[in-house]
């Protein structure tokens, strides 16, 4: 049961708090149509084009869901000068996530393409997702730029979010170095399958093929579930550990090993999981960053990410959205 008053009274405390994003920035890039027949040259169907939009993934994402629950933000990461990059600079621009550490460069920005099709009668349905992105690493003035802008600026924030996506910025001398920077203020890192690299942060928020890898085998019970997180714990020294569950919800472990769950808030019907680990990382790292206690933080994370698998597409979830559906209300 979501206690409505804790709910008002942690979005009045997450307002205004700072939040430094550093991570991997992509260009989700979505292309509409309508299938209206079979392909005569291969077995597919030919979609007529509709329209397209663009919109912030990966850390750009977690920036726009922080902004859109009432923090302050900043992002620090790589754009490509190019079109993608040019519209995500903007968007950020309009919806207040500041952009003065952002690098923006020759390299190419990444994109993820998702064709969407159906006919006038049906809804639209994700046909294929074409990725594009940087082989390798970034050149070493990609790295010079960042850390400049940041360890002139990180102690001006309540928290560092750290957003790895894979994508090639987190080297391992760069985690090092972020996490020196960053030593005694709260950090809050979620990655794809490097968790192990992130020591001595506040909390860690694997899903669960991350923490399944970790484990040794996919988890099957909640007690599994309770110990590949003191196994993430004892190796990486984390505070907590938030366990993305999926269409189960989320759960937590905190500092006396006790892990504590919560159920999927709202609607059991899906409409589109993209971006709901961005969503859960901003909303959980807004209430750690405001001292609320993690089991509170991670109700709240609980039920962003909740709303945000009810909206299609790469979408924030916002302090309004949030108390219309503690009040039972639509989103």
């Amino acid at each position: 049961m979501v206690d409505k008053k804790d709910i008002l009274s942690i979005l009045k405390k997450i307002s205004g708090r700072r939040i430094l994003v550093v991570g991997d920035i992509i260009a989700d890039e979505y292309i509409f149509g309508n299938t209206y027949r079979l392909s005569r040259e291969a077995p597919i169907p030919i979609i007529r084009f509709q329209s397209s939009e663009i919109k912030p993934g990966g850390a750009g994402n977690v920036a726009m869901n922080v902004a859109a629950m009432g923090g302050s933000v900043s992002i620090a990461g790589i754009l490509g000068n190019d079109p993608y990059g040019r519209e995500l600079l903007n968007i950020f621009k309009r919806n207040s996530v500041s952009t003065e550490m952002l690098c923006t460069n020759s390299l190419r920005t990444i994109i993820k393409t998702r064709v969407l099709a159906g006919d006038i009668n049906t809804a639209m349905q994700q046909i294929f997702r074409l990725d594009r992105g940087i082989s390798g690493g970034y050149p070493e003035d990609v790295y010079t730029f960042l850390k400049n802008r940041i360890k002139g600026q990180i102690r001006n924030f309540d928290a560092v979010v750290l957003s790895d996506y894979g994508e090639g910025l987190f080297s391992e001398e760069f985690i090092r170095w972020i996490l020196k920077t960053a030593s005694g203020m709260k950090v809050i890192a979620d990655s794809r399958f490097s968790f192990k690299s992130y020591r001595k942060v506040t909390a860690l928020t694997p899903n669960m093929n991350e923490i399944s890898q970790i484990y040794g085998r996919y988890i099957q019970t909640d007690e599994e579930l309770r110990k590949a997180a003191l196994k993430l714990r004892k190796i990486t020294g984390a505070r907590y550990v938030l366990l993305k569950k999926g269409r189960n919800g989320i759960a937590i472990l905190k500092e006396n090993a006790k892990l504590t769950s919560f159920s999927a808030f709202g609607n059991t019907e899906v409409a589109d999981v993209t971006g709901a680990g961005d969503t859960v990382l901003a909303a959980f790292s807004l209430a750690i960053s405001a001292g609320i206690r993690p089991e509170k933080a991670a109700c709240l994370a609980n039920i962003a990410g909740g709303i945000k698998v009810q909206k299609r597409g790469t979408v924030p979830v916002n302090s309004t959205d949030i108390l219309r559906a503690v009040n039972g209300k639509k989103v």
